[in-house]
């Protein structure tokens, strides 16, 4: 459900100020997509089971060659930062500096998951071409509920290119590092 600001669209840093007012609570679900407040469901125990899992397992698997967020700021323009399950980003040039001063971009990240068992229909619509339109070059979307994955590769403003919807018996690799695989069973836990 979206919240709308009453006025006009929000900026990140106006967005930032709202909550540092304590018009937003502390505790407050929501992420700011274009502009708009959008309120995000709560994270059920098994959501959140599912989002350590594939952290865990992109840490695993990934190693030192990145950084694993989970459930932390994404900055896509001045006006959408989303907070994704886990997102895998680029180490930054400076290794002592991991953004502590600013939160990675588009253009920092190499994988963004999303899980989904309230949320699939957003979160392989609205927000599957959201990550697409910024460049995002690889996002999987488990899907709890059905038991698979669906792994969108090759970004254009209109959409992913190759959608590949992945049963229990698959596996997958990062993208950027073939020798990162899991398999869907893994990550369905």
């Amino acid at each position: 459900m979206a919240v709308q600001p009453s006025r006009g669209l929000l900026t990140v840093d106006a967005y930032y100020r709202l909550a540092e007012s304590g018009a937003l609570r502390d505790d407050a679900h929501v992420e700011l997509i274009e502009g708009k407040l959008v309120e995000m469901p709560p994270i059920s125990p098994e959501h959140a089971n599912s989002v350590d899992t594939v952290a865990d397992l992109l840490r695993e698997r990934v190693g030192r060659r990145a950084r694993i967020r989970v459930q932390n700021p994404l900055r896509l323009s001045a006006r959408t930062e989303v907070q994704p399950d886990v997102a895998v980003v680029r180490l930054p040039q400076d290794r002592g500096q991991l953004y502590g001063e600013a939160h990675p971009t588009a253009a920092d990240t190499i994988l963004v998951v999303e899980i989904a068992s309230t949320s699939l229909a957003f979160d392989l619509g609205g927000k599957a071409l959201l990550y697409a339109r910024h460049g995002v070059p690889e996002l999987w979307v488990i899907d709890l509920v059905g038991c698979r994955v669906i792994v969108h590769r090759e970004p254009t403003p209109a959409g992913y290119i190759s959608v590949e919807r992945l049963e229990r018996d698959a596996a997958i690799s990062v993208l950027a590092w073939p020798d990162a695989q899991v398999t869907i069973d893994e990550l369905l836990g």
